[in-house]
C-alpha cells in the first residue's frame, strides 16, 4: 500500500493548528536591576495571560502601562475558534483534491498573519495609552513594543519571544504550503524500441 504523503502532511498540520491552543504563543520577560536572579514572566495564550502577573502589575503602576487589559478576543475566544476552523479545515482537505488542499493553505497563512498583526497592533495601543501621572512619565515616552523582540524603558528590558503555540502554527503553515502547492515529478517511462521498417526493400523474413 503506497503512502500518500500530502495526506499525512494535511493531517499532521490540522494537528498542529488544533494543539497549538493549548500552548502559550508569546513568552515575555522583564529583567531590571531588582529582578537580576528571578526575572518575572508573562505567557500569552489566544485566549488569557499567565505568569507573574503581580510584578508585571507592579511595572505597570511606574512606566504608565495597563499590563492586564481586557481585550474582547479573550473574552470571547474568537482566535481560539479561528485557529481551530483552520485546523479543522487542514485536516478535512486531506481527502479532497489539490484544488482544496490550496485554498486551506492560503487560509491559514492569513490566518497567522491576522493573528501576528493583531498581537502587533495590540502591543503598539499599550504602548500608546501611558498613564501621564506614572512615576516613570518622564522617562518611558509612547513606543511600540515588537511582538517578537526587545523593549528597553530606562534600566528595564523586555524580552519577548515566540513560544510552542506560535512554533506549531509556523511548521502547519510550512508543511501546509509545500503539500499543496509543490508540484509532482512524474517518473520518465521508458521509452520502446522503434519497430523495424518494413518496407518493400525489407520483406518479412
Amino acid at each position: 500500500m503506497k503512502l500518500d504523503l500530502k495526506k499525512i502532511a494535511s493531517l499532521i498540520a490540522g494537528l498542529f493548528l488544533i494543539t497549538s491552543l493549548l500552548f502559550p504563543f508569546v513568552g515575555i520577560i522583564l529583567t531590571s536591576p531588582q529582578y537580576r536572579s528571578d526575572p518575572p514572566r508573562i505567557l500569552l495564550y489566544l485566549y488569557k495571560l499567565e505568569g507573574d502577573m503581580n510584578e508585571w502589575k507592579v511595572l505597570g503602576r511606574y512606566v504608565g502601562i495597563n499590563v492586564e487589559p481586557q481585550l474582547p478576543e479573550f473574552k470571547s475566544k474568537v482566535l481560539v475558534y479561528i485557529i481551530g476552523f483552520a485546523g479543522i479545515m487542514a485536516i478535512i482537505s486531506a481527502f479532497l483534491d489539490k484544488r482544496w488542499k490550496k485554498i486551506v493553505s492560503i487560509l491559514i497563512i492569513i490566518v497567522g498573519i491576522g493573528c501576528a498583526g493583531l498581537a502587533q497592533y495590540r502591543l503598539y495601543q499599550q504602548g500608546h495609552s501611558l498613564d501621564p501621572n506614572a512615576p516613570l512619565r518622564n522617562v518611558a515616552k509612547p513606543f511600540t513594543p515588537p511582538l517578537f523582540g526587545i523593549t528597553r524603558i530606562h534600566r528595564i528590558t523586555i524580552y519577548h519571544f515566540p513560544h510552542v503555540g506560535t512554533v506549531l502554527i509556523g511548521v502547519a503553515t510550512v508543511i501546509t504550503f509545500l503539500s499543496a502547492w509543490t508540484v509532482e515529478r512524474k517518473k520518465d517511462k521508458p521509452n520502446k524500441p522503434d519497430a523495424p521498417f518494413r518496407g518493400k526493400d525489407n520483406p518479412r523474413s
